[in-house]
């Protein structure tokens, strides 16, 4: 009996060594393999995981790209770093080192002037870098929030990535000192996502530049000058591009005549009243708060048709001619109101239809396009300066095109002009969101699609009913102990017979 149980307390030792060793080397593998392997992302949102934009980028890289993370030890963001795993999974050409701060202080001045904060990233390829600070990562719905709302480390990075792998860089110009609204916050991050250069410009001492891919002129509440408003028709009659924005007269006060005569050379005028809906379904709570219909088969609001957009205290405009054959320009709707709108030029009876109100429907934006073509003789046909070189391998010129935007609210695109003409705070949908990518998109040529939205902290609520939480308590305090008892007492029986 001795011998028995000393040769099976034996074997049992020398299997549980093995079983103990096997665990061991286990883990040891486990642990040397990236956590894209080994972690399996069940946030809600996606935090650690990149999604199919990020994925199509990084697997088309031609260059190595190295993301460093400034941080220290003991202070790592532990969602950043998955996340960075996650990219270094994605691609051979994707490399991220990790930066000790205290080690290395001096590395971030390589790149920057600035002092970033820990945890920030700098993406570098080649002599090309961009710096994504950790501050801009977190999200915040106030300047009082202790905890982040939002992640946007993913479409930060996808963006700097894009950057420093891209090519020649974007310039839209925005002019200033017309009392114009300030540009979104969804504007700015459109198009810094987007890798476009954003600079100021001032018409009244500055002709517009060479370098400039696209103008913006945002809503001005002060009237521009004969001077400046020729400025901006010679750089369209260039082949330039333009998105022009007003504000609507009704609400700021103010008018502002000359500049109306940019849209007004191509046939759009401003009605001087805003667009109300008489249909329920076509506005958000308040009759100005409109839902317009993108046009279908305009390419300025492609793929818009099926998007929750919202045109607050649009003004309608109207198209003052039609297309004629001496015309060279097109001109096309994008937005309309439903048959059941309405025109106020007055609010002094509120808001509700009145019988000499005029009806819809109504449009509150269009786009005009020119192509400049050549003529038989080799010539082309463009306004007098604005010839293209002849390109180098036939003699041929090439073809330039005008393209103009213009809509009747900054509120399409900046929620904070909505605050403060309605004074009050709000929100827009990401159907305006879109829109302005789609703006980009067809003013540059530059794509957006690299804009990765940020990525949702907040966490999710789960409503359970009174029944339901009483047969959980029930089938835990009573049913399965129940059931491991009797199971228990039915072993226990056959045992004893046997």
């Amino acid at each position: 009996m001795k011998n028995r149980i000393l040769k099976n307390g034996s074997y049992y030792a020398a299997l549980t060594a093995v079983l103990i060793a096997a665990v061991i080397v286990i883990n040891l593998i486990a642990g040397s393999l990236p956590s894209a392997l080994t972690v399996y992302d069940v946030t809600d949102t996606k935090l650690y995981s990149i999604g199919d934009t990020t994925a199509e980028l990084l697997g088309g890289l031609t260059e190595d790209v190295t993301i460093n993370v400034i941080t220290q030890t003991g202070m790592e963001d532990e969602i950043l770093q998955k996340l960075l795993d996650s990219y270094e999974a994605a691609s051979d050409r994707v490399h991220v080192e990790r930066i000790d701060a205290v080690a290395n202080p001096a590395f971030a001045s390589q790149y920057t002037d600035e002092q970033i904060p820990l945890n920030s990233v700098i993406v570098v390829c080649g002599e090309k870098s961009k710096v994504v600070s950790s501050s801009d990562i977190y999200r915040y719905l106030s300047y009082y929030s202790s905890s982040p709302d939002a992640f946007d480390g993913e479409g930060l990075i996808t963006s700097a990535v894009a950057y420093v792998t891209g090519g020649s860089e974007t310039v839209v110009y925005y002019t200033t000192g017309h009392g114009e609204f300030a540009l979104g916050s969804e504007m700015t991050e459109a198009l810094s996502k987007a890798n476009i250069e954003v600079k100021e410009l001032n018409l009244l001492s500055s002709e517009i530049p060479e370098d400039c891919t696209a103008l913006i002129s945002f809503a001005p509440t002060e009237d521009y000058t004969a001077e400046e408003a020729r400025k901006v028709l010679h750089y369209l009659d260039g082949g330039g591009h333009a998105l022009l924005v007003t504000a609507p007269a009704l609400w700021t006060g103010k008018e502002t005549p000359v500049f109306d005569t940019i849209a007004a050379s191509y046939g759009i005028v401003r009605s001087g009243g805003v667009i109300l809906e008489g249909d329920t379904s076509r506005y958000n709570q308040i009759p100005y708060l409109t839902v317009p219909q993108t046009v279908e088969g305009a390419e300025a609001v492609a793929g818009l048709g099926n998007k929750n957009i919202l045109a607050p205290l649009a003004e309608a405009l109207k198209q003052e001619h039609g297309e004629e054959d001496d015309e060279t320009y097109s001109v096309q709707q994008l937005m309309t109101s439903s048959d059941s709108a309405y025109l106020k030029t007055s609010l002094e009876d509120g808001v509700d239809k009145s019988s000499g109100d005029e009806t819809g429907p109504f449009t509150s934006g269009f786009a005009v396009e020119q192509t400049f073509s050549n003529d038989s003789d080799g010539s082309p046909d463009v306004p007098d300066g604005t010839e293209e070189e002849a390109e180098e391998d036939g003699g041929e010129k090439a073809e330039k095109s005008m393209r103009l935007l213009y809509y009747s609210t900054p509120c399409l695109f900046s929620a904070e002009a909505l605050s403060e003409l309605i004074w009050q705070g709000a929100d827009l949908p990401q159907g305006n969101d879109e829109l302005f990518s789609q703006t980009i998109k067809y003013l540059t040529d530059q794509e957006v699609k690299l804009s990765v939205p940020a990525k949702s902290m907040s966490v999710p609520q789960t409503t359970v009913n009174a029944a339901a939480v009483s047969l959980i308590g029930n089938l835990f305090m009573l049913a399965l102990p129940s059931a491991v008892l009797a199971g228990g007492f039915f072993i226990w029986m056959r045992r004893r017979k046997r």
